[in-house]
Order: C-alpha cells, then sequence, then structure tokens
C-alpha cells in the first residue's frame, strides 16, 4: 500500500524501484572494482594475485584496503554531486551500497572498533557545510553498530585539494602533516573512511598519525578509487 501512494523511483533511469534508490537494472550497470589489491585497493590483473607490485616491493602504513567502485560514470557523477551541489541524497545511496559488499566481507573478519571519516579543514567544512565522507559513512555505521569518530581527528592544516595537485610528489607535499588525533584513543583497530582514493597521501598521511598514536591497525574503506593511469 505504502508503496503504491508513495512509489520510489531510481535515481538513474526513474523507473519504479521496489523501494530502493537504485533499480536491478541499473544496480548491475555500476562500475564495480573487482580483483583489488587487498593492501592498497589498486585494480589487479587477475583474480589469482591479492598484492599488487608496489604493495609488496613497499607495504602502505595501513593494513588493508576495501573499495567499492571505479571512479567511473555514475559513480564519479555522484560523488562531485555530493561534494559540490549537496546532493546529500546520493549519500545515502553511495553508504546503501558499499555496506551491501562490505557486510559480506565481516561475515568472517572482525568488525574495527570505529570509523573515522577523512575530516576536513574547519574553513572548508564551513564553506561547504557538510564532510561527504561522513555523509556515506554514516548509514554504514549505523547498520554496523559501529560508531562514528568525528570529533578525534582534525585536519590542521587547511591544504588545497588533492585533485588541484598535478603531480604524486606534490600531493606527497600537500597533505604532509595535516592531521591531528586526540590521543590517546580509545580504539585499536579503526577504519579511516574516505569518498574516492587517488595517490593515497591522504590516507596514508592519516593512518600514520593514528599508528603514532597507538592504534594496532588501520583499515581504508573508500567509495571509489582512481587507477593509476588517470593519476
Amino acid at each position: 500500500m505504502r508503496n503504491w501512494l508513495l512509489p520510489v523511483f531510481c535515481l538513474f533511469c526513474h523507473q519504479p524501484s521496489e523501494d530502493e534508490l537504485l533499480c536491478n537494472d541499473c544496480w548491475k550497470e555500476l562500475p564495480w572494482q573487482s580483483f583489488s589489491c587487498h593492501k592498497c585497493g589498486q585494480m589487479l590483473p587477475t583474480v589469482d594475485a591479492r598484492i599488487c607490485g608496489q604493495c609488496l616491493k613497499t607495504p602502505p602504513i595501513y593494513d588493508n584496503t576495501i573499495c567499492i567502485f571505479h571512479y567511473q560514470n555514475p559513480i564519479d557523477k555522484l560523488i562531485l554531486g555530493l561534494k559540490f551541489s549537496e546532493k546529500l541524497i546520493y549519500a545515502k545511496l553511495l553508504g546503501e551500497l558499499m555496506y551491501q559488499i562490505l557486510s559480506q566481507y565481516y561475515q568472517t573478519q572482525p568488525k574495527p572498533d570505529c570509523i573515522i571519516p577523512v575530516p576536513l579543514h574547519h574553513a572548508r567544512l564551513k564553506e561547504r557545510g557538510y564532510n561527504q565522507a561522513l555523509e556515506i559513512a554514516r548509514p554504514i555505521a549505523k547498520k554496523f553498530k559501529i560508531p562514528l569518530a568525528i570529533t578525534q581527528c582534525q585536519r590542521i592544516l587547511a591544504t588545497a585539494p588533492q585533485s588541484s595537485m598535478l603531480s604524486i610528489e606534490a600531493r606527497a607535499k600537500n597533505i604532509k602533516r595535516a592531521f591531528w588525533v586526540d590521543v590517546p584513543l580509545p580504539w585499536r583497530h579503526v577504519v579511516i573512511f574516505d569518498d574516492v582514493v587517488t595517490t593515497g597521501h591522504t590516507v596514508t598521511a592519516l593512518a600514520s598519525t593514528l599508528k603514532k598514536a597507538g592504534v594496532d591497525r588501520v583499515d581504508i574503506w573508500c567509495c571509489a578509487r582512481t587507477h593509476l593511469k588517470t593519476q
């Protein structure tokens, strides 16, 4: 009766979607990421490989990465619409899609103690009005019953957007010492949550800060990952 009176339509094709934000046909067409490196989340050529060559050579400071999508259409448009056009409904959709995959993984793995959305500097937060990573993480944290750590970690440097940096070296320098953590932290296993991971320098800087603060394990959850050739 509720669906008949207030039908739900797919955000993409605008057809009835059975009480979901995305219909089954559009769900199947999403750029789901498979065969990714368990360390950094970069795409791998075959399902047989688990760790990419770069991570075998130089393992990242964080322990594991789960990336759900390639940064391609329409996921890139959803993330950009959320970040710059206040399309907060996209955060709910992305969070629900991510939870579908994450819930399968954590049927056999211990859940983290908390989720830390990558914080924005207070100036950018004031300008935008919300943290897009936090908004995507909200429905995931609620379904998992895992606390969100919002105040314990802060971005203390007003760095330029990583997407504006042309080189990998510039991105690394841009984000260095950008984060501050309130110690002591009560968690041993935490997740850093971000909307898009590109070179990985942002999550690396935050993971390094957290491990210096006494965290034993840092995992990364990201909605989308860019390919090396696009960085």
